[in-house]
């Protein structure tokens, strides 16, 4: 089975987007760089050498996120840029064109249905997790393997914050890489200290 991974670009304050849910500033240090293919002919992802994501993403065999990520992106114009199966928690019904043959498939019951569909989805490969208020409850319940931070030296003063107010598990630094404009950190996740608290709750 594969690893359960949210990747975000993160400010100094600690925001993955601007109030406007803007995320082009947490991304400049992307520009430039070598191309990295994708399935859609007018998207590529880049990276910067050793110092960029590597190719993290590439060893996805699914993606996990929120019906507001889904509603932001516009559903990635019908396909994610991955082409792996989405998998969309949400509580609302399902757009009209997501019942044609899609990689979208929508989740009512929760994040813990949600990752089962996806583990399915996956075929043991890793998971990927978007978006801030489903990373964290994925995390609060035991679901998130690891962390990756792509640290940006910027300051936004408000907007999505990856952090919410409730309780987050221990993280343990597992990498940290400086690069140009960035630093990229790893963390993997306290998974015993969740069982301790659930267990004295």
């Amino acid at each position: 089975m594969g690893e359960v991974r949210a990747e975000f670009s993160m400010s100094l304050d600690g925001y993955v987007a601007d109030s406007e849910h803007d995320i082009s500033a947490l991304y400049e240090w992307m520009v430039g760089a070598v191309d990295i293919d994708t399935s859609l002919d007018d998207m590529n992802y880049t990276e910067q050498g050793t110092t960029a994501r590597t190719s993290r993403s590439h060893r996805s065999g699914a993606i996990v996120c929120g019906r507001r990520t889904f509603d932001l992106a516009q559903g990635w114009g019908g396909r994610h840029p991955l082409d792996v199966p989405v998998i969309v928690v949400t509580h609302r019904e399902a757009p009209e064109w997501s019942h044609r043959p899609s990689p979208f498939t929508f989740v009512e019951e929760g994040v813990v249905a949600a990752m089962e569909v996806a583990h399915r989805a996956a075929e043991g490969k890793d998971i990927l997790v978007c978006g801030p208020e489903i990373m964290r409850q994925c995390a609060t319940v035991g679901l998130l393997d690891a962390l990756a931070i792509d640290l940006v030296p910027t300051v936004l003063g408000g907007g999505v914050p990856l952090f919410g107010d409730e309780p987050f598990p221990s993280l343990d630094l597992a990498s940290s890489v400086s690069g140009a404009d960035v630093t990229h950190l790893r963390f993997e996740l306290r998974k015993e200290e969740l069982e301790r608290l659930e267990s004295e709750g």
